[in-house]
């Protein structure tokens, strides 16, 4: 994967994790450009593979070997790219759906004016303007 074309370029010699970013950004813009414009893990990693801390790694390729090998221990095996995108667009998803909740309001209706409440928050008593 990303870590492991990473850490093959810069074998031998030290890397920062923004190389990383950078070579995920790489990826996303390849995986583009391969499926039409569609987004897959590449590109949602890439976009949230935040470089807190930029630190400096060693031995880039070892570290790429052990992130694979602790990863692939983590999820028993499965395949990384398809867990990280289906979590991220359930996540995604969520998010979607607070916002639009958000966004649309209260939709209760006041029985005099017929207008609609003005209350964005979980509320119980509702309120017109």
């Amino acid at each position: 994967g990303a870590a492991r074309r990473w850490g093959h370029q810069a074998s031998g010699q030290r890397a920062k994790l923004s190389g990383l970013q950078a070579t995920l950004q790489v990826l996303a813009a390849e995986e583009r450009a391969n499926s039409g414009g569609r987004q897959d893990s590449f590109a949602l990693l890439s976009e949230r593979f935040p470089v807190v801390a930029d630190f400096d790694v060693e031995d880039p390729a070892r570290f790429a070997h052990e992130l694979g090998l602790h990863i692939a221990a983590l999820l028993g095996g499965s395949s990384v790219e398809s867990l990280v995108a289906e979590r991220l667009e359930a996540a995604l998803q969520k998010q979607q759906a607070q916002v639009w909740a958000l966004i649309r309001g209260c939709s209760a209706m006041c029985p005099c004016c017929g207008s609609k409440c003005d209350r964005v928050d979980k509320h119980t008593a509702h309120r017109c303007g």
